[in-house]
């Protein structure tokens, strides 16, 4: 993996991290300019989100990121 790639990598978690989301089970790594996100996504526990809305906002937003070239997204979403 690139310099670029893990500075990338680290921009994206960064921005995860932001959302009220549950990401201890979603793997992000960035090859090449493009975001793979893995795993599962769960809400924050008290907190009540459509999960598919914000898989796409997550979407949108590492899309938006300079040096992002695309997200190719395989989470599952996961209710608790």
């Amino acid at each position: 993996m690139s310099l670029e790639d893990m500075r990338l990598t680290r921009a994206c978690q960064r921005e995860v991290t932001r959302r009220y989301v549950d990401s201890n089970r979603m793997e992000i790594k960035v090859v090449n300019g493009v975001c793979y996100l893995n795993g599962e996504i769960r809400p924050v526990r008290g907190i009540d989100i459509d999960l598919e809305s914000e898989i796409e906002m997550i979407e949108r937003l590492l899309r938006s990121l300079p040096g992002i070239k695309d997200v190719v997204n395989y989470l599952k979403p996961v209710a608790y």
